[in-house]
């Protein structure tokens, strides 16, 4: 997805160094509506970073001018929300159960799924923000659902879990740990129970159902003969709980 709100998700997934561009990038995420009516200074006083700063970020993102980038970004949301009709009219749950079926020889259970996604999508709802936790890769893969869930309304922050200690603190939406393996709960142990305690609305995406507790939501993710179909299960249950929250709340 070669779009400008493509390029900010990906700037404030940097987050080993939290400067200017990552603190920008996520401020607009949050005020994604609300940027096309700010003027540079409005920007600046509300984001607590200088004109000049700002004129150095659109041109890192390819604008000669703060008004140049703001243009893009409403064309970007505008042609966004066509896509995204155009492809959920296409999508349902049982289409997408089917196909991660048919990775795993794992039976899933298709009540207790479709329940977990309309909770998660019930979570995101009432929090109107998303904070990802995880190793690099499976962070990336939600690149999409930052995109598509950003479009209607929740603003998802990636959080990239590297072999420095986590500063754990309580969010001001839900918090999804992604780990395939569980190799999270097993290396951040102190961190991983700490963070579930202070944040109520954690969801937990693993296949390891050994360290649950005071999970809210957990999908029990099915096994696979190889990490790359690991993958595609998580790109397709994301796509469950974008659809849900698509029928549920913005449709």
């Amino acid at each position: 997805m070669n779009t400008v709100l493509a390029l900010i998700i990906l700037l404030a997934q940097n987050n080993l160094e939290k400067g200017i561009t990552y603190n920008l990038s996520n401020y607009i995420i949050d005020h994604l509506f609300e940027i096309n009516n700010m003027s540079m200074q409005e920007l600046s006083k509300d984001a607590y970073i200088s004109t000049s700063s700002i004129i150095k970020y659109c041109r890192l993102l390819g604008f000669n001018s703060y008004s140049d980038f703001k243009w893009q970004l409403r064309s970007t949301i505008l042609n966004r929300k066509l896509q995204l009709d155009e492809k959920e009219e296409n999508i349902t749950l049982d289409k997408l159960l089917e196909k991660m079926q048919s990775y795993t020889l794992d039976v899933i259970n298709k009540d207790e799924l479709f329940e977990k996604v309309k909770n998660t999508a019930i979570t995101l709802n009432k929090t109107k923000k998303l904070y990802v936790y995880g190793a690099a890769f499976p962070v990336m893969l939600t690149q999409s659902l930052c995109e598509d869930m950003a479009i209607m309304g929740v603003s998802v922050h990636m959080e990239h879990i590297s072999y420095a200690p986590l500063n754990i603190d309580k969010k001001d939406g839900a918090v999804m740990i992604i780990t395939i393996s569980g190799r999270f709960q097993e290396t951040h142990q102190s961190e991983y129970q700490k963070m579930c305690l202070l944040n109520p609305d954690t969801i937990l995406l693993s296949q390891d159902s050994q360290h649950v507790k005071n999970i809210k939501i957990y999908f029990n993710l099915p096994k696979t003969d190889s990490s790359e179909y690991d993958d595609i299960i998580l790109l397709m249950l994301l796509d469950m709980i974008k659809h849900q929250y698509y029928q549920m709340f913005y449709q």
